[in-house]
């Protein structure tokens, strides 16, 4: 969404890229420029040279290292050289390790690190990197293409095989042990027997798999519960009632901002930027981390008030319009880009 953002405020952009990288589609379909650059690991060093010659050779206004794989390399590559200005985007919350190479990659390796939510930010001052280094610009998507999506659930009801009256719990995320599915399991075999309407949707894929199947079998779930792996987002947004993010550990989660913009009630975590999106009482209900009974609880206020749902999901819906959209994202990082150009001529 920031490269469209981007391509279509007139800049010129150029990507450097893995070897057959996905995200180079959307480069060709934008009609964006793409170097390739084999980068075998965060310090690869036959990388460093690589880098600092389409540097050299470009000659860009800034350079913008938009993963953790990047930032590294491109830190490094580009020492000792203070033009162009870089910037470092860091969307997850694991913890830093407190030392002299933390504090160079983020306080002086660049010029700039944009964080995704503000508690992902604080992580970084922990290491003692300096404020005015560290500049929020939440993620953003587009509401409008989330609208509306209830045309999509009697499809999806019927494939899944569930009925047409089916109250769908959606989680949407990697099946990893930090993203706590399995305490969502055990939570919703707690509400099933109270609830014979209910359903829980686990979309997508990961190393979990086996294990959240085994743990489905043991609890008697059955049919309750469905992982179909990766789903169109349209579809599993309008096939669900309620959203549900267990996380242990979270940047921000789009999904979070999805669900919202999609109309949907959320219960999250509360851990990394989850907060800063689902406004506890307001949008959602918020609850501790790992909280079987917790998370319980919570869905159970839902699914035993339909209308509290809905009164949720609508503020959602309003929030995400009004905070988490793609242009203000775009805008945001626009204008930090011209300030560090700016600052460097």
């Amino acid at each position: 969404m920031l490269l469209e953002s981007l391509v279509a405020r007139g800049h010129e952009n150029r990507l450097v890229l893995q070897p057959g990288a996905r995200f180079a589609a959307t480069a060709e379909r934008l009609g964006v420029p793409v170097d390739w650059v084999r980068m075998r690991n965060s310090f690869d060093a036959l990388a460093w040279p690589a880098i600092r010659r389409l540097v050299s050779r470009h000659r860009p206004d800034l350079v913008h290292l938009a993963c953790s794989r990047a930032h590294k390399l491109g830190a490094v590559a580009l020492m000792g050289r203070r033009h162009p200005p870089k910037v470092a985007t860091r969307r997850m919350d694991y913890p830093l390790r407190r030392g002299l190479f933390s504090r160079w990659l983020y306080g002086h390796a660049v010029d700039s690190v944009v964080v995704i939510s503000d508690a992902i930010g604080a992580e970084i001052r922990r290491v003692g990197v300096p404020d005015d280094r560290v500049v929020c610009i939440h993620d953003g998507i587009e509401p409008a293409e989330l609208e509306g999506l209830r045309d999509h659930r009697p499809i999806v009801l019927a494939r899944l095989g569930w009925p047409d009256d089916a109250v769908v719990i959606l989680c949407a995320a990697s099946l990893r042990p930090r993203k706590g599915q399995a305490y969502l399991v055990r939570a919703f075999a707690e509400l099933a027997p109270r609830h014979p309407q209910a359903r829980l949707l686990l979309a997508g894929d990961g190393d979990q798999r086996d294990v959240l199947q085994g743990e489905i079998a043991a609890l008697g779930l059955g049919d309750l519960v469905r992982l179909p792996g990766q789903m169109p987002r349209e579809e599993a947004l309008g096939a669900a009632s309620i959203a549900c993010i267990p996380s242990q550990l979270e940047g921000l989660s789009v999904f979070s901002l999805e669900s919202m913009a999609a109309g949907l009630p959320v219960v999250a975590s509360r851990v990394g930027g989850l907060p800063e999106g689902v406004l506890d009482g307001e949008t959602g209900l918020l609850v501790a981390p790992g909280d079987v009974g917790g998370i319980a609880s919570a869905l159970d206020r839902f699914l035993s008030d339909p209308a509290l749902g809905r009164q949720m999901g609508e503020a959602g819906a309003a929030r995400a319009r009004a905070s988490f959209t793609a242009r203000r994202m775009a805008t945001d990082t626009e204008s930090l880009y011209e300030q560090l150009i700016t600052a460097a001529r």
